[in-house]
Formats: C-alpha cells, structure tokens, sequence
C-alpha cells in the first residue's frame, strides 16, 4: 500500500498529540487510532484507542497496513519508539500544519512535526522526529539534528546549525552561523550570539552556561 494512502496512528496522545491529531484533521487526513501506554480519560477527538505501540505493531499486518506519527515531547522516548518501528518497517510520516511555510527546497526527514505559523525557508536540512513548534522561524541553509525541540517563537537566523536531542525555548533568537551541540538546552528567551559546544543548560542574553551536563 502506497504510503500516502494508509491511515495513520498515532503514538502518544498527550498534550503534543492533541495538536498533531488537529493537524491531521486540518490537513483532512485518516487518523485510525491512537497507542499510548494508557486509555485517555480526555479523547476530544474521539480517536480510538489501540493499546501500546509495541503491542498493536508487533502484527506484521499493523505494520504493512498503516503509518505512525510519533507524538511523544520527550526527546528520549520519541527517538526509542522510532527506533523500535524502524525495526519493526513502520511507515513512519511527518505532520505538517497546512498554515506553516515550508519551502520546497528545504529537506525533512521523518516524523518531523511542523505546526501552525511555523516558517522553514530554502535548503533548511531538518532531522528525524523534529519539532518545529508555532510560529518559530528557520531561516535560509539551516541544520537542525535528528530529535532537536525548536519551541514556540524561536528564531534561527540563516546557517544555523544545531545537533541532535537539543532543546531551544520558546523565544529564543540564534543569530546567523552560529553552531549549538548536540544535548543542549537552551532557555526560553535565550539570544545566543557564540558557538556552544559542551552538553548544558545555556540561558540569558547573550547565553552563557549555567549548569553543565556532562558526566
């Protein structure tokens, strides 16, 4: 079956998969169920629950028959699900706000959530299960790594760069070329105007380290 054509499970209902499953609706998309490890009490969608992920695409058939989004926040178990239906050939597809601006050469990868308002210009390279939160700005020849959290307002300036399972608040500004690493937070109203490397919580403005979190 045509990916495009199969319907899609979500994996997380959360507070993040409530805007994911209004983002299918938007984009007029078949949402056939949700998994998460519980039944949720609020379903304001009435999306039908299907039990855990690791349960509903041990069938081979689940597998072959539909796509998931995985909308799970945090960063740690949104990339250890995707690498379980990686093995398991999960068709694994994006969620794309039919009001973002995403420009046609700029490359996603996969489970990449893009919200509302979000802008993301040309040859913008965005990672495995990023999130691109409202009304957040990516400019032109960007890099964003795989499980990086861009939140709500945040401005990358053109050729930024920034590694993987990092956290960049809500709004946030990277003025151009700079480089952030791999597993770094950044606080919510952040501008950083140098290059950082180590594994930290950055915040202020200009940025600066305020709590190390290397080993």
């Amino acid at each position: 079956m045509d990916i495009m054509n199969k319907p899609t499970i979500l994996v997380g209902y959360g507070g993040h998969g409530l805007v994911a499953a209004d983002i299918f609706f938007e984009s007029g998309d078949l949402i056939k169920g949700y998994c998460d490890n519980e039944e949720k009490t609020s379903n304001p969608s009435s999306i039908p629950y299907l039990g855990k992920e690791r349960e509903f695409f041990s069938e081979a058939n689940n597998c072959n028959s539909y796509a998931a989004f995985i909308a799970i926040g945090d960063a740690s178990v949104r990339r250890k699900v995707f690498e379980f239906l990686e093995k398991q050939r999960v068709s694994i597809i994006n969620a794309i706000h039919p009001k973002s601006v995403l420009s046609k050469k700029a490359h996603l990868g996969r489970g990449v959530f893009i919200a509302a308002n979000a802008v993301i210009n040309a040859m913008c390279s965005i990672g495995n299960g990023v999130i691109c939160h409202p009304s957040c700005s990516i400019d032109h020849e960007c890099t964003i790594g795989d499980f990086t959290h861009i939140c709500p307002g945040t401005i990358l300036c053109g050729n930024v760069t920034i590694g993987k399972n990092s956290f960049i608040g809500a709004n946030s500004t990277v003025i151009p070329g700079k480089t952030i690493g791999d597993n770094i937070i950044v606080g919510a109203g952040s501008t950083v105007i140098s290059n950082l490397s180590s594994p930290g919580v950055y915040a202020g403005s200009p940025a600066r380290l305020i709590k190390n979190l290397t080993s």
